[in-house]
């Protein structure tokens, strides 16, 4: 079928030049396939080697790693079921623009699929926005293949992904082929396992304890890029003031949160999340209280304030390295901000009522000024 790469360029915005790989879908559409069925995982003992029919290019496959299906969904942007979608050769995440579950997926060129035990630390991404094409998505996961113009067939890249699920959970991914034992296209296969979370060592100050490694703090307000997805902090109000859950596993923006209103912001933030870092404005000054009952402080100290300090929540965890959970430590923060509000604040957990990992929950409530 001679190749049509116009329809191609509209789909796959962020290559130059490529095949006509959809072209040919009314020759190998499966009628009976569903948008939760055409899935066939075989356990290989280590790792699962999935095959997915997504021949159909009117009908995203879903997949879910922890439970290891394909799974149904109404609604893409909104539903936290799903992990990866598969509609012809290309792949999508539940996470930026394609979904609401604050995925991320690191690309590792050349490295070793069987030798990989543990999650890297950075370099995850989400599907965006296309910057070429108005309405199109540039996705994260498009350039997995090698395009063979003579004969026209997809073979995998040398590349492994690194998964970080909507749970948190971390798996590496290789894709295998894109075409079944009849040589038909759209039946793409990919060999998967579960892998340890990010587990490296900070410097060892005496002050933050061993434990995973943030990364590079930001220097200035300008650093910390406020996400814009909706809905990823949760506020309840009672008599005492607030507590907040946050939805901090998107490690390429921070989830940021106002405390005057009460709700999670893109712009004017007061507290921000990232991973298991925690940042304030730089017009923000703090105070770290060990050991201080949270219910007792009304007012705030006048002496010990650090100014103008966003890595005031530096170490607000101990790490125990055998079972890789982070407990916050006991200690309340009082936080002061360029409109002269004084806050108390206490993180309570680092994980939801689901032990899901990044889910920072912590109690706050405004203070009397010192006096």
């Amino acid at each position: 079928m001679k190749p049509t790469i116009s329809v191609f360029l509209f789909a796959m915005p962020l290559m130059a030049c490529a095949p006509n790989i959809g072209k040919d879908v009314q020759d190998d559409t499966d009628d009976t396939a569903t948008t939760a069925g055409g899935v066939v995982n075989v356990n290989n003992g280590d790792t699962t080697t999935t095959t997915v029919n997504a021949t159909d290019s009117g009908a995203w496959i879903y997949y879910d790693f922890e439970s290891g299906s394909g799974v149904e969904v109404e609604d893409a942007a909104t539903e936290l079921n799903w992990d990866l979608a598969f509609q012809r050769y290309n792949p999508k995440m539940n996470g930026g623009v394609s979904g609401s579950g604050g995925m991320g997926v690191a690309l590792l060129d050349g490295e070793d699929f069987d030798a990989l035990s543990e999650a890297p630390y950075s370099g995850y991404l989400s599907d965006a926005e296309s910057a070429e094409e108005e309405g199109g998505t540039e996705y994260v996961m498009a350039e997995w293949y090698d395009y063979d113009y003579t004969t026209h067939l997809l073979s995998p890249a040398d590349r492994v992904y690194v998964v970080r699920t909507v749970e948190g959970n971390y798996f590496k991914l290789r894709f295998d082929n894109y075409y079944d034992e009849a040589g038909t296209s759209g039946y793409l296969q990919f060999t998967w396992a579960a892998i340890d979370e990010p587990t490296g060592w900070d410097t060892g100050d005496v002050d933050t304890g061993d434990g995973p490694d943030p990364g590079p703090e930001p220097e200035d307000d300008s650093a910390v890029n406020c996400t814009s997805t909706p809905d990823l902090v949760l506020t309840t109000a009672d008599s005492t003031g607030y507590r907040s859950v946050v939805n901090s596993a998107a490690s390429d923006s921070w989830t940021c949160l106002s405390l005057l209103d009460a709700e999670q912001v893109d712009s004017a933030w007061d507290f921000a999340w990232k991973t298991w870092g925690a940042a304030l404005p730089m017009g923000f000054s703090g105070i770290i209280l060990p050991g201080q009952d949270y219910a007792a402080l009304t007012t705030a100290p006048s002496e010990g304030w650090s100014n103008q300090n966003m890595s005031l929540f530096d170490g607000w965890y101990d790490y125990d390295s055998s079972t890789h959970i982070l407990t916050p430590k006991d200690r309340v923060y009082v936080l002061t901000d360029d409109l002269g509000n004084y806050w108390k604040l206490q993180i309570e957990s680092y994980y939801g009522d689901d032990n899901t990992l990044h889910r920072p929950t912590f109690r706050w409530a405004e203070i009397n000024a010192p006096e």
